[in-house]
């Protein structure tokens, strides 16, 4: 699993979606479905966190649904964008990537790093998941830009998300070059490709 940067990177710009609040937001990239942490993200999102974000979820058309009226009203806006690629959006700066995945009790090493998490890191955009042991994935271990909770523990989740909201756009944009290459599907290729030689 890997992205294919170029994608990102080179898109046009004119293409990019601009939010009306160009302020933080607790982002929400994946099915909308329980195993996904859809409801995690409902509860965190209209939880008394003392956050003041925006709410953007990027879903697929199959998911319709009237999306905002599962927020309280305290939120200062909610944007549900349906079937948009990661290449036609540039999150706002201090934005925080959540995703609060649960395999249940059976899955004895849960993979808690995604797609979506990979494409966050590639925007320099911080992704605080479910509980994780690095072992597909050991570059992001110590990255700023990928942190592991147990999203029972709300003291917990705020101090990493107090974290998150601090990183400078320069520290997460040399993050997010530092693990370019870990991240980049060529190089797996070409790993994979050395190998079956």
């Amino acid at each position: 699993m890997g992205v294919y940067l170029p994608r990102l990177k080179y898109s046009d710009p004119k293409n990019y979606l601009r939010f009306k609040e160009y302020s933080p937001s607790l982002i929400y990239l994946s099915r909308l479905t329980e195993w996904k942490g859809f409801n995690k993200y409902l509860e965190v999102c209209n939880s008394s966190l003392g956050l003041k974000m925006n709410c953007i979820i990027f879903a697929t058309q199959i998911n319709l649904i009237d999306t905002a009226k599962l927020f309280n009203s305290d939120l200062r806006s909610v944007q549900v964008l349906y079937e948009t690629g990661v290449a036609e959006f540039r999150v706002p700066y201090g934005s925080v990537h959540i995703y609060p995945t649960d395999y249940g009790q059976l899955i004895d090493n849960p993979q808690s790093i995604g797609m979506n998490v990979l494409e966050m890191i590639a925007q320099g955009v911080p992704s605080i998941i479910s509980t994780e042991n690095f072992e597909s994935w050991p570059e992001l271990q110590q990255s700023i830009l990928v942190r592991a909770v147990d999203w029972q523990d709300s003291t917990k989740l705020f101090e990493e998300l107090a974290k998150c909201l601090i990183i400078s756009a320069k520290s997460a944009q040399l993050e997010s070059k530092k693990l370019s290459s870990a991240i980049e599907i060529s190089n797996h290729c070409i790993t994979l490709n050395h190998f079956l030689k």
